[in-house]
């Protein structure tokens, strides 16, 4: 099998010369693409129809759904009752093992085929870094936008929006994207030297915003849709709802980032004005359908992606081709599991951001046997999916931890690892919170009350437990994500690194398989093991 395609080796930004050669080019295809798609002396002409936006947000490689959002477009068009459009609120190239496996490149030859008419890029753009996102938007001729990706002396990356002209009206799509992107993917916007290249403007992101808007409306547009990748919650970062609020002349958010299923929530303007929000959820659980009236009525809903009928083939053929070029890797089996490793509560809602799961007790033990360390703690948010019983393949474990996180082993005192632990379950267990901490080696109670009490000890090497000392130092086992970059708010940054492996926590869960199971995960993962437990 030919491996050119889908195998590509991956470094980070080496050279910021070659970053800044990429962008004008990503700028000027960006430009060029908006002018192309602005006919002259035709609109006039064009009957008045209503336009359907079909939209998506936080697919996370699911490329399966592409098919059916392209059919439902086909659909749509085939009685040429509307004008129909296709827009992203961002992370599409990474989370599964198609984009792992790709650097995200196998994700854009499905996408190529659907045909979108705007994308904003999501935080999880960047995990291949900046270097190969602005390459691969160049080659692919992705219509980007983002009104506050600049380098840093201020100059926009992707145009801060895109005009498109459906028929005698314009729309405009704003892309904007959350700044915590400069916290959770730091390495992406500094270089070797720790010196920032690029920067998000998180301090005047409203101003910039209305900026775009204003902008758009003066070029003609008759309705402003944003692609937001924000969120309706953040700590310390602006939400969709909170950039709506200091802005006017926004007709609709289709956004992202939380993953949530929102059909339509709406928020006051700066003027008053009720500006609906949606967001379709992750994994093509849903594909959003904003119609814009003949009359200028604007209405969205959540289509579930599962009882879409039509079927692009063009797409499903390109799918098909993917699938086939890493189809070798992905079965490769590496052993075999009694029970599934579980990131939902078997309902398929999904508890790993919120309580222990037997996933995240896994990796834990994974990480803490490749490293030998006293303690593993890692973050929820990097524990993607289930993991079905059976055969194990690299498919399937590259699904359940697919980030490009490699294994370091800091030291952190009792003090360090309480901060941690306090900090990550601060909104558990009734919200999600990408940090919440599953561990190994490590068990902690938490009873509530004002302030809640942490109990917490540490596992000895006879088997025995004992209390955290808050003063001792621990080698404690986790991912770079958590360290260096915007895991657990960044509390362990300033914590010695013992020891940096270039090995990634999937290969790392893949080795404990093979070599700390004997090639058979048993039944102490069939449940949570109660390692972190929440008291009333």
């Amino acid at each position: 099998m030919e491996k050119s395609a889908a195998f590509l080796s991956l470094s980070p930004v080496k050279n910021p010369f070659i970053l800044f050669l990429l962008i004008p080019a990503a700028m000027l295809l960006s430009a060029l693409s908006c002018r192309k798609d602005m006919p002259e002396n035709k609109s006039a002409e064009a009957p008045l129809k209503s336009i359907v936006i079909l939209y998506d947000n936080d697919v996370h490689c699911s490329i399966n759904g592409y098919a059916c959002l392209a059919g439902l477009r086909n659909q749509i068009q085939a009685p040429d009752t509307a004008y129909v459009g296709v827009v992203s609120s961002g992370d599409y190239l990474s989370g599964a093992v198609v984009g792992f496996l790709t650097r995200g490149e196998g994700v854009l030859r499905v996408i190529d085929k659907v045909g979108y008419d705007a994308m904003a890029p999501g935080n999880h753009e960047f995990d291949y870094y900046s270097e190969r996102l602005f390459r691969l938007s160049e080659e692919h001729k992705l219509p980007m936008t983002c009104l506050n990706l600049t380098t840093m002396a201020g100059k926009r990356i992707y145009p801060s929006y895109i005009l498109k002209q459906y028929g005698p009206k314009k729309v405009a799509f704003v892309g904007v994207l959350t700044p915590q992107t400069l916290q959770d993917e730091r390495y992406a916007f500094y270089d070797d030297e720790d010196v920032q290249i690029l920067d998000l403007h998180k301090d005047d992101l409203a101003e910039r915003t209305q900026q775009a808007i204003d902008d758009a409306r003066s070029k003609g547009a008759d309705y402003v849709v944003l692609l937001a990748h924000l969120g309706e919650s953040s700590d310390g970062f602006i939400t969709s709802h909170e950039l709506v609020s200091a802005t006017t002349g926004v007709d609709i958010v289709l956004d992202g980032h939380t993953h949530s299923v929102i059909p339509c929530d709406y928020v006051a303007d700066k003027e008053g004005k009720q500006v609906p929000v949606t967001q379709t959820g992750t994994g093509f659980q849903n594909i959003g359908k904003l119609l814009i009236r003949k009359d200028g009525r604007l209405s969205c809903e959540l289509i579930p992606t599962a009882t879409v009928q039509s079927v692009d083939t063009a797409v499903r053929a390109a799918i098909a081709r993917v699938e086939e070029e890493l189809a070798e890797r992905c079965s490769e089996v590496v052993g075999e599991s009694e029970v599934p490793l579980l990131i939902t509560d078997g309902n398929g809602h999904r508890m790993v951001r919120k309580a222990e799961t037997s996933a995240g007790d896994f990796i834990r033990d994974a990480l803490r046997f490749v490293l030998g360390s006293e303690i593993a703690v890692v973050n929820g948010g990097s524990i993607r999916d289930d993991c079905p019983s059976g055969a194990l393949t690299f498919g399937a474990i590259n699904n359940v931890f697919p980030f490009l996180s490699y294994l370091w082993e800091i030291e952190a005192s009792g003090d360090d690892i309480l901060a941690v632990l306090e900090y990550a379950t601060r909104r558990s267990p009734d919200e999600e919170d990408g940090d919440f901490p599953h561990l190994s080696g490590l068990r902690c109670t938490i009873r509530e009350g004002s302030p809640r009490s942490y109990y917490v000890q540490v596992q000895q090497a006879d088997g025995t437990w004992a209390d955290l000392v808050p003063s001792a130092r621990y080698k404690v086992a986790t991912i770079d994500y958590c360290v260096r970059d915007g895991g657990f708010n960044r509390l362990w940054a300033g914590c010695t690194v013992l020891r940096k492996l270039e090995l990634l926590y999937c290969d790392a869960a893949i080795d404990y398989i093979k070599r700390g199971l004997g090639g058979h995960v048993g039944s102490q993962y069939a449940a949570p093991q109660g390692r972190l437990v929440f008291q009333q």
